[in-house]
């Protein structure tokens, strides 16, 4: 389920992120095999938008996703903007 809009989709639609044990950062998990809580967002730019602006969503995962994993969706999405 996307963490921005609550609607389920299929893996290959979303960005999995994951939170481990010993880090405080959210970093990108494009395989889904790494360890740890899990989130998704939906691979719209509409979501990752809606991540950043809503204030709740922002001071809980927005501000702790890596930079390489903000670079990631970017890049995805097709650029910044």
């Amino acid at each position: 389920m996307c963490v921005a809009c609550r609607q389920l989709k299929t893996r290959d639609q979303m960005f999995r992120f994951v939170k481990s044990k010993d880090q405080k950062q959210i970093i990108e998990n494009p395989d889904g095999k790494s360890s740890g809580k899990g989130l998704y967002i939906c691979r719209d730019k509409k979501c990752w938008d809606r991540l950043w602006s809503r204030r709740n969503l922002k001071r809980t995962i927005a501000t702790r996703i890596s930079p390489e994993g903000v670079e990631w969706v970017e890049q995805s999405l097709g650029g910044k903007g």
